[in-house]
């Protein structure tokens, strides 16, 4: 199947990735590190090489923390029946977690680096990424686990849905503005999941058995995460969309090519219409409503998080998103001559 005209493939030849990052942490910490660590990389091996390397040490995170805390109850001291996740498995995922996120930062300076940096580099790692969305989260929980002082799974499961709605809010708004915005969150994100594996290593899970307000550890975070979501991210997306929206320059420019680019519903087409009906319509076959909370999300707790779909994981997804990205650099191409 055919998915890009022979007109819109043409957009290659000219696309540019164009991003901003305002983060203190990224721009006076992360990508100093990130310019000196690159120069270790050799030039002849493929950007997408390590792209594809920091995704499989995510993987093997996630291999070993479901096979020794499948129920994740291994954090948890009511349940003697689930052993405590061996030590060296939380510092074997610290070293993978550093290592991944040294990989994502500097995949694409090494694909500038050796001009090999392309609009198909971009789509492999954004798709990589909106894996991660489900991955990284899932050996989160692990650390503070589902009983005591924590979130139960179905909580849980709305945390998915927040982190999975921000990425794809950010890619939305990339769409309406033709910049990546990259939310401070990210970095912040991946430090504070190293930072919980190597401390949890260092002394054990029950370091985060503590209350805040009454709160849990578990709980203190998840809230964070919920209220950095609705009054940071999604506001300051709709800021961003607004003011690129009202700006004289970019009125003008909308009018030299006629962008057919609508603001709502549009970019999301392909993405929350189909994956949320999976959600749904995702359990056994013999399953009343009434034995699904009980029977998938209680017992089987890993399984409802592929249930509610990864977003942008079918290609067909990406390849119709990054159409609309090909298009726009296409119209101002059109706009120039």
């Amino acid at each position: 199947m055919k998915y890009l005209s022979e007109e819109e493939l043409k957009g290659f030849e000219n696309y540019e990735y164009t991003c901003k990052d305002t983060s203190p942490l990224s721009n006076y910490v992360m990508h100093p590190f990130w310019d000196q660590a690159v120069k270790l990389v050799p030039r002849g091996v493929a950007p997408n090489v390590l792209t594809m390397s920091g995704f499989v040490l995510t993987l093997v995170n996630v291999g070993l923390l479901s096979y020794y805390d499948f129920a994740f109850y291994a954090s948890s001291d009511l349940h003697p029946e689930a052993p405590p996740v061996p030590p060296w498995v939380w510092l074997v995922c610290a070293v993978n977690q550093f290592l991944a996120h040294t990989l994502d930062g500097i995949d694409g300076k090494h694909a500038r680096r050796t001009g090999s940096s392309g609009p198909l580099g971009e789509l492999f790692d954004h798709g990589l990424d909106s894996w991660a969305t489900l991955f990284m989260p899932v050996c989160l929980y692990s650390v503070f686990g589902r009983a005591e002082m924590s979130c139960n799974t179905w909580r849980f499961l709305l945390v998915l849905c927040n982190i999975h709605f921000c990425f794809i809010l950010s890619h939305w708004e990339k769409y309406n503005t033709g910049i990546l915005y990259l939310p401070w969150g990210y970095d912040i994100s991946q430090m504070i999941l190293l930072g919980s594996f190597v401390l949890t290593y260092l002394y054990s899970y029950r370091l985060w058995k503590f209350t805040i307000l009454g709160w849990g550890a578990g709980e203190c975070l998840e809230l964070t995460l919920h209220a950095g979501s609705f009054f940071m991210t999604i506001p300051m997306c709709l800021y961003n969309i607004h003011r690129h929206d009202t700006s004289p320059h970019q009125a003008k420019e909308d009018d030299q090519r006629r962008s057919p680019r609508k603001l709502g519903l549009p970019p999301e087409h392909g993405l929350l219409p189909e994956k949320l009906p999976a959600t749904i319509e995702a359990r056994p076959v013999k399953m009343s409503e009434a034995q699904l909370p009980t029977t998938v999300v209680l017992q089987q707790p890993r399984e409802p998080p592929k249930f509610r779909g990864t977003p942008c994981d079918d290609p067909e997804d990406w390849l119709e998103q990054f159409e609309h990205v090909v298009a726009i650099n296409k119209w101002n191409d059109e706009a120039k001559l």
